[in-house]
């Protein structure tokens, strides 16, 4: 889809620069038959990415959610399975649907391609790596393990508001902060929030390599 951009030279960009390009961003695109969303790019001055510790994967939530739709595969059977079908999951993968994604990689790529995140119930995880694995992983779509006895409904909500940053090739981030019928306010107040909220901020990235950092 067609995406607006705020970029931030540093993150040190004041909050008026932000505001400005936020407006500038949402009256300056062109017209579209359908909602266009909002990227934010973060550029991090003196970042050597070689070094393997300065490179990082998170997903954080957005307190006014991704402003469009999240497709969320759910891998489980039995009552998880139930339960995702109950809060309005469009596709539910069983054990068999594992295996014959194995068969057809195809149809494999298709799923992963058209899904933002998937969710499994911890058990069926071998049969994930061994049958959909090859295509998810490169797309970095694994899925997040979880036991059978979890509350899909929750799990599902609040991957509805999550977003990933991270670093890896090149030192920047680029994510999806709303879309174009948000308010200013709405997109400003996911771009300098604080550090320990765990939610999106400019500042984020340099909390999660320090982090990452302390553990060595």
């Amino acid at each position: 889809p067609t995406r607006s951009t705020l970029a931030s030279s540093s993150a040190a960009s004041d909050v008026y620069k932000r505001q400005t390009q936020s407006t500038w961003a949402k009256e300056e695109s062109k017209p579209r038959n359908f909602t266009q969303s909002i990227d934010v790019i973060v550029n991090i001055n003196d970042l050597d990415i070689k070094k393997p510790e300065n490179r990082f994967d998170e997903e954080v939530a957005l307190p006014n959610g991704r402003g469009k739709e999240v497709k969320i595969g759910f891998i489980a059977d039995g009552e998880l399975a139930v339960q995702a079908k109950n809060a309005g999951i469009d596709l539910v993968v069983t054990k068999e649907d594992l295996e014959e994604y194995g068969k057809n990689r195809k149809q494999a790529k298709k799923i992963a391609n058209s899904h933002d995140f998937f969710i499994a119930q911890v058990d069926m995880m071998p049969l994930v790596g061994r049958f959909f694995g090859p295509v998810l992983g490169p797309r970095k779509k694994m899925p997040k393990p979880v036991p059978a006895n979890a509350k899909a409904e929750l799990l599902i909500e609040r991957l509805k508001s999550t977003v990933k940053i991270g670093v890896k090739d090149q030192a920047s981030i680029q994510t999806l902060v709303g879309t174009q019928d948000m308010s200013d306010e709405q997109i400003l107040s996911l771009i300098h929030i604080s550090e320990p909220t765990r939610l999106l901020s400019i500042s984020y990235a340099v909390f999660c390599l320090k982090k990452k950092n302390k553990k060595k």
